[in-house]
């Protein structure tokens, strides 16, 4: 019997049980339907698999139930994270968006096949959109027998899921989008071992990763050190993925911290990054700041240069802080930690999900009225602040204070630092609450036509022609600039793992990762 994954700890729901009987759950999580008839909307639903059955759920209420048996099989995007579930003569068809996928598919076909003792049809398309596949609802009551695909395309699921799921399908949505890019950089190194640094000391410690100033033949580099055990856990292996893959990928653009190559150890992830020794704006900005409007406009320059550079390449950046931007030796930004960034389609689309720091967040992201690029040019406001007041703007003594004030409080300033009127037009129409109101639609070039800028050669900031007022001091060891709790704190055993026991369950999943 296939494993059980309840994602959303449906198992312990009473309204899930109550919808449900007392059939048994094999799998849940959060997924995207496209809407039959308007395919460029996405539904947000739980999806939930038993035994008897699949559920299409908006919340914990049921919207659909599809018996196992009343599957006919499954077409998967090979460009792209959709897939369509396939109706019997009596079922018409789903079109849904997941990184999931193949997981669902491997369910479905073990229960399908031990209630049918048959296989689901399976097909791949060498096309991101699936809908011209699709057999509504009204086209089914019409034609019982219509299916809108070729059998001599049909393949074996058997193959599919034994290999898993390697037949060049992408596992994050949309990264079709950087596919040359991240194929042309990739740097894997499958001989590597830590055995070939030195580890100097603990420069960062993050929610996913640890990062180590080490040693390596001669030159100082950062390793960012993941557990593998820990991401399986919180499902986090799609998404430092992705990390990987922008890591990978421009590798000439200077703003951005690029992978030097990477590899594998029987219980972590070790990303090779350059070393920044300036440090993190954010230790930077305790030191020496508040900043001045001058120096403030220098550092939101290199930030919206970057931002926009991102939105360029179809990436939402959504953790813009001072701790993500560190200063390279000639004390400009370089930005790091891709973990909550998403690929978009187009720049109006939509995402539900919280995430990010949360002085930083958004209020659409807040509200879950869904964000888009317009959520980063917020978080830009809200860094400009906080260079020239030394805090953000919104910050209260919980988390709920917090959100509720950049929900709905007004910007107040203090009296004690004097900026123009200027600048608090410049940070006013960053942090306008209304999405279509707010400056940066136009990017760049929107960003830096502001009078904020009126003193600043941005076309020699962006090609980093000029020396900037402050430079972090550097000493011997490169450490001066890193939190000492850190750098006096113990190395860890680099093989240890969060739970060895799980290691064997959830190795498979990294092969992404060896390539």
């Amino acid at each position: 019997m296939v494993e059980r994954i309840d994602n959303l700890n449906f198992e312990n729901e009473e309204e899930i049980k109550q919808e449900i009987g007392d059939e048994t759950i094999y799998f849940s999580d959060k997924i995207q339907k496209i809407r039959n008839g308007l395919f460029n909307k996405h539904q947000d639903r739980n999806f939930l698999i038993t035994d008897k059955a699949i559920y299409n759920l908006k919340g914990k209420k049921v919207k659909r139930r599809i018996e196992i048996e009343k599957i006919k099989g499954i077409t998967i995007s090979k460009i792209s994270d959709q897939f369509i579930l396939h109706g019997n003569s009596e079922e018409y068809d789903y079109l849904f968006i997941s990184t999931k996928r193949f997981q669902i598919i491997k369910v479905l076909q073990t229960l399908f096949n031990e209630i049918t003792n048959k296989d689901l049809i399976f097909t791949i398309k060498n096309e991101k959109e699936l809908k011209k596949y699709i057999v509504g609802k009204d086209e089914r009551k019409k034609q019982a027998t219509l299916f809108k695909l070729d059998p001599k395309d049909f393949m074996s699921v058997r193959e599919y899921i034994e290999s898993n799921g390697s037949m060049s399908i992408n596992t994050h949505p949309n990264t079709y989008k950087l596919e040359s890019e991240f194929l042309r950089n990739k740097k894997y190194k499958g001989d590597e071992s830590l055995d070939n640094f030195e580890i100097i000391c603990l420069i960062g410690k993050g929610n996913t990763s640890n990062v180590y100033l080490a040693n390596y033949s001669g030159q100082n580099v950062a390793l960012k050190v993941f557990d593998k055990v820990f991401l399986y856990q919180n499902n986090l292996i799609d998404k430092i993925l992705l990390e990987k893959n922008i890591l990978c990928s421009f590798q000439e653009e200077k703003f951005l911290c690029h992978m030097k190559f990477y590899f594998t150890t029987d219980t972590k992830i070790v990303f090779v990054l350059p070393f920044y020794p300036g440090g993190d704006l954010f230790n930077f900005l305790q030191n020496h700041g508040p900043f001045d409007e001058e120096t403030t406009a220098f550092y939101i320059t290199q930030v919206a240069y970057i931002i926009s550079f991102l939105h360029s390449k179809n990436i939402l950046y959504r953790d813009v802080k001072p701790e993500n931007f560190l200063i390279d030796e000639n004390g400009y930004l370089v930005l790091i930690d891709f973990g909550s960034c998403k690929i978009f389609e187009e720049k109006c689309e939509l995402s539900s999900s919280f995430c990010g720091s949360i002085d930083y967040v958004s209020p659409e992201m807040i509200s879950g009225e869904g964000h888009n690029l317009m959520t980063d040019w917020w978080s830009v406001g809200i860094l400009t602040y906080e260079l020239l007041f030394g805090v953000p703007p919104f910050h209260g003594s919980s988390t709920e204070r917090t959100l509720d004030l950049i929900s709905n409080s007004i910007i107040s300033y203090d009296s004690k630092i004097h900026i123009t009127s200027v600048t608090k037009d410049f940070i006013t129409k960053l942090l306008n609450k209304k999405i279509k109101e707010r400056i940066g639609q136009g990017g760049f070039q929107e960003i830096t036509k502001h009078h904020f800028f009126q003193g600043c050669s941005y076309n020699n900031i962006v090609n980093q022609k000029i020396t900037p007022n402050a430079m972090p001091e550097i000493n011997e060891d490169y450490t001066n600039n890193f939190d000492k709790m850190f750098i006096n704190s113990n190395i860890e055993d680099f093989e240890q793992s969060s739970d060895p026991s799980l290691f064997d369950d959830c190795a498979h999943l990294f092969k992404e990762f060896e390539k």
